[in-house]
């Protein structure tokens, strides 16, 4: 990741200035990381992407964030400062593509979120955490069941239900 210069910024903020929220953050990052490709960016998983976002603004601007946030009960505001590595988590790299949970006699396989699964959510009107699931969920099943009750959704791999 590199720093963006001045007119970098300017370029990336014109390009997408009218573009969804997911689209500006990985413009950002298409541009701070040029020996990446677009696609493998926006596969990240979104907590990878945020936190190189929240890297390259501490890069550009510093670490230090003043912060502003609202009481959404009276409305009163309350200001806070902190520093961006306080907000980051050291994770593995080698995460696995996907997370098995085994629950109650069910076992739900998943992947992470990623920018392709917030903008086809994003897109939709009608559409909520639901289709976000769906297109996270590798499979589902019940165990002990009289056959298999597979689930394969379209975004983790495939979209063949049965």
């Amino acid at each position: 990741m590199r720093s963006l210069s001045a007119s970098e910024l300017l370029a990336v903020w014109e390009r997408g200035r009218r573009q969804s929220p997911v689209r500006q953050a990985l413009l950002l990052l298409e541009a701070a990381c040029p020996d990446e490709t677009p696609e493998a960016l926006a596969a990240l998983p979104v907590g990878r992407r945020d936190a190189r976002l929240l890297k390259l603004r501490a890069l550009m601007l510093g670490s230090h964030l003043e912060s502003v946030v609202a009481c959404p009960a009276c409305g009163e505001q309350l200001e806070f400062s902190l520093e961006a590595e306080t907000l980051l988590v050291t994770v593995e790299e080698d995460l696995p593509e996907t997370f098995t949970i085994q629950s109650d006699g069910y076992e739900v396989s998943f992947r992470l979120p990623n920018s392709l699964d917030l903008a086809d959510v994003a897109a939709r009107e009608d559409a909520g955490a639901a289709l976000l699931l769906e297109r996270c969920l590798v499979y589902a099943r019940q165990e002990n069941a009289g056959r298999d009750r597979r689930a394969i959704a379209g975004g983790g791999g495939g979209g063949d239900h049965r």
